[in-house]
């Protein structure tokens, strides 16, 4: 007889099954729970807490040549009518050789317990008493009977060791990600796997300042709508789909050389989609390429255009680094108003580029480029045609005629 499996889905970037799985917020932002179940028979599954959390949370004490902080973890589960189903308590010890290190990065760890079937809420607490300093999180889950894709893992390969993957590790550091999976099925139907390269934009309103770091970091992610929701751009750097027929329980994914900032994994299997995304855009120092700038820099230089249209190549991309070099020190804003043009670029050439005519040659790109994203857009129509109004903060309008899908600036007041 066939032993029947199980499966929960992670909360965070993980997908799709029949039944919404409960997650209840966290009492400690910062701190994030991540449950991943493994299949172990038709009675109870092996269960994978994985604890994360920023280093730079704990506090460290000099200890000879190294740093070192002590804390404990605290886990209750309860199963039906609260009923206590586990409570376990571990201690663990992390020793940092520089005090850099104690600052940078994210703790993750990882505890497996045996559960059986059924729902359950969890409740844990991270104890650091030497400091008086503890954290809580909480969650609702279920182990769910389903056949098909399971217990998917990433690992990078660290010498001879696969050790299993997160972005606090840099990737410029990896040269392949491993994909395990299991299957619990027949297997008479092809796996599809799919993974993208992105290089992703974000909307401004979406970063902060961390005074304590003095840098600029993102704000997490809960899931691929949230993303999607502030993106200002996103370009497909490197695109692979591979079906698979055989049941290739590892799979590997060499990573490009080119830029990017944002990792999408997708495993399709009948009716599954299960997703796995790495979120770099904090962690990578931004890539221009200049000649995109080529041609906009005509609404910056005017009549010093045509001679900067006469330079070579590499003489025009020094002249725009000097010349928004010069900007960033003139207004002491660490090349801002520099990464603002080149968004803008980004964006209407992705979004108004019509026919032959590059989005940042249309009137609509002139006017985003030199005045940014609109407070407010309009549309209207009348016998003489479709248009649409941009209306700015200062109550400044442009008034734009639909010209057989080209749209030409035709008054602004």
């Amino acid at each position: 007889m066939k032993n029947n499996f199980y499966i929960f889905v992670l909360f965070l970037f993980f997908s799709c099954f029949s039944e919404p799985v409960k997650k209840e917020v966290n009492y400690s932002k910062f701190l994030k729970l991540d449950i991943i179940q493994n299949f172990e028979s038709d009675l109870e599954s092996n269960v994978d807490l994985v604890i994360k959390f920023p280093i730079r949370n704990l506090v460290f004490k000099k200890v000879s040549n190294s740093f070192s902080t002590d804390f404990t973890i605290d886990v209750l589960i309860n199963g039906d009518n609260d009923e206590i189903v586990l409570a376990d308590s571990w201690s663990e010890n992390i020793i940092k050789k520089y005090y850099e290190d104690t600052k940078v990065g994210h703790v993750e760890l990882v505890k497996r317990v045996s559960l059986p079937v059924g729902e359950f809420s969890l409740n844990m607490i991270v104890n650091d008493f030497y400091n008086n300093i503890s954290w809580s999180a909480k969650s609702s889950f279920s182990v769910r009977q389903v056949k098909g894709l399971n217990n998917i893992k990433i690992f990078y390969k660290n010498n001879d060791s696969l050790l299993l993957y997160n972005e606090s590790y840099p990737i410029e550091k990896v040269d392949t990600l491993w994909v395990e999976y299991d299957m619990n099925d027949d297997y008479n139907d092809e796996i599809v796997f799919e993974y993208e390269f992105l290089d992703i934009i974000l909307n401004d309103d979406f970063v902060y300042k961390d005074d304590n770091l003095d840098k600029i970091n993102i704000i997490t992610f809960d899931d691929e709508k949230s993303l999607s929701k502030h993106m200002q751009f996103k370009e497909v750097v490197f695109r692979k789909k591979i079906l698979l027929k055989d049941n290739i329980s590892r799979l590997h994914i060499p990573i490009i050389e080119d830029y990017f900032n944002f990792l999408r994994i997708e495993l399709k299997y009948k009716n599954q989609v299960i997703v796995k995304s790495f979120n770099f855009i904090d962690k990578r120092d931004y890539e221009y390429d200049y000649s995109i700038l080529f041609g906009p820099m005509f609404y910056l230089l005017n009549s010093r255009y045509y001679e900067f249209e006469e330079m070579s190549y590499e003489d025009k991309e020094n002249f725009i680094i000097n010349y928004w070099s010069g900007i960033s020190k003139k207004n002491n804003d660490s090349g801002k108003l520099l990464k603002e043009f080149y968004k803008r670029t980004l964006y209407v050439n992705q979004n108004y580029t019509f026919l032959s005519k590059e989005g940042w040659e249309t009137d609509k790109g002139r006017i985003y480029l030199i005045n940014g994203k609109p407070n407010k857009i309009e549309s209207e129509f009348s016998d003489s045609g479709e248009y649409e109004i941009w209306i700015y903060s200062s109550n400044k309008r442009y008034v734009f005629k639909n010209i057989f899908g080209r749209y030409e600036l035709v008054n602004s007041y």
